[in-house]
């Protein structure tokens, strides 16, 4: 069941439908790829035919790394919708999408869509839209960090699971708080849940953060659960027992599971891992739970898994 969005395979590229007109061949792309406003080049699907440097910076994504994908792929809600919705931004010349970053974060941005310019590509000029940029945001480390200040951890607890320092830590608590204008721990965790996507996360997701495990041939053969947020500790007891252990001392199966294979992957490749339907079979639910699952490289030889509590928590 793992999935990795964006991650399109060469082939399946190569079998894609040839765009009417070579990127290369358009007169401003010189314009385009030096611009410090967020461009994109969409076709009628949508799919992107190319994302320039300050939109895949937006996104947090490698350049190039977006070209070729379908927009639902990283709209939130997916496909459902998506179709008439463009149709409706494209009709009006503009309008508003909540895009996932490469690191699962939500990120609400206003499209401005030209006419065509060439037969079925439009270029869509993308802003940041005002509510999500009222506040200065973050590195990806600094966010790790504040992810884990918001779920209540102490310094300690925050080095353990991101595989830094304590006085790291304090430096990056300090860096936050002066991003966002705040004097105190409390007040950091209270404007970042003023941003509707990260509170979004923080508050709907349980988190997980595994530490991986390899043999002598580097391979990772097993992963270490160093980090469970309270409210998944809260909800879970039993989960206290198992920190900092062997996730095989206690879950024979778990390098078969799928959720090996995803967290695993994200850790070697440090890519963003999604699947819609994971099964895992932790005891004592040998019966197996199905969850969707965004897997997160988060410090060194470290990722977070991250889920929506199961139905009734």
């Amino acid at each position: 069941m793992q999935e990795t969005r964006l991650a399109i395979p060469l082939a399946e590229r190569a079998a894609m439908p040839e765009q009417r007109r070579p990127i290369d061949e358009f007169p401003f792309r010189p314009v385009f790829d030096a611009a410090q406003n967020a461009m994109l080049l969409v076709d009628d699907e949508p799919r992107l035919i190319a994302a320039n440097s300050a939109a895949t910076r937006l996104l947090r994504y490698p350049d190039g790394a977006l070209d070729g994908a379908a927009i639902a792929d990283f709209a939130r809600g997916g496909a459902r919708g998506l179709r008439e919705a463009w149709h409706g931004i494209v009709a009006a010349g503009s309008g508003v999408l909540e895009l996932r970053t490469a690191d699962g974060a939500l990120v609400t941005v206003d499209l401005h869509v030209s006419e065509r310019v060439a037969d079925g590509v439009h270029l869509v000029i993308v802003d940041v839209a005002p509510d999500a940029a009222s506040t200065p945001w973050l590195t990806s480390r600094q966010e790790d960090t504040l992810r884990l200040l918001c779920d209540g951890a102490t310094n300690q607890q925050i080095a353990i699971a991101l595989g830094i320092s304590e006085p790291t830590v304090q430096k990056h608590i300090a860096s936050i708080k002066e991003r966002l204008g705040a004097t105190t721990r409390a007040q950091a965790v209270a404007l970042a849940l003023q941003r509707r996507e990260f509170a979004t996360r923080v508050g709907s997701e349980w988190l997980y953060v595994h530490q991986a495990i390899r043999a002598d041939d580097a391979r990772i053969t097993d992963t270490r659960l160093i980090y469970v947020s309270h409210e998944t500790r809260r909800r879970q007891p039993e989960l206290a027992t198992h920190l900092g252990k062997a996730m095989t001392a206690w879950y024979p199966d778990y390098p078969r599971s799928e959720l090996f294979a995803l967290l695993a992957q994200a850790i070697e490749t440090g890519e963003v891992q999604r699947a819609e339907r994971v099964i895992v079979h932790p005891p004592p639910h040998p019966e197996g739970a199905a969850r969707t699952a965004v897997v997160a490289p988060i410090g060194p030889e470290r990722a977070v898994f991250m889920t929506a509590p199961p139905p009734g928590r």
